[in-house]
């Protein structure tokens, strides 16, 4: 439980640190002659970024290969009970039973339950 825990974390922030810098255009100044300049040493640091966000994708993605292989049908449920928890349920045991029930219960009485409680269910 605590591995899954973890790579679902673990996957969030690989998500977060390749999804495309909102900066990454602007340029730097760096007491640089002209903007032409800081604009190319932008350009480079921007290549310098993006090639450490691969290495380290690449070495979480086999982390994560090596430890067990994620259906996209789970991912999908995952990110569905971390917005709504009892759809990330529905989701993943195909309908409504009474786990989707419980869930939902819990997650009108106050969000955080019932979000443990969808994660518990579609990571076991």
């Amino acid at each position: 439980m605590k591995k899954n825990v973890f790579n679902i974390i673990l996957m969030t922030l690989v998500m977060l640190v390749l999804s495309p810098s909102v900066f990454a255009g602007i340029p730097i100044q760096e007491k640089a002659g002209t903007q032409d300049e800081s604009v190319v040493v932008s350009q480079e640091k921007t290549k310098k970024v993006s090639k450490l966000k691969k290495r380290i994708a690449k070495k979480i993605a086999k982390k994560l290969v090596k430890e067990e292989e994620v259906s996209s049908n789970k991912i999908l449920a995952v990110i569905l009970a971390i917005i709504l928890p009892f759809v990330g349920v529905a989701v993943w045991q195909n309908g409504i039973t009474k786990d989707f029930w419980i869930t939902l219960l819990l997650t009108f009485l106050f969000y955080l339950p019932g979000l443990i409680y969808a994660l518990y269910i579609i990571l076991n």
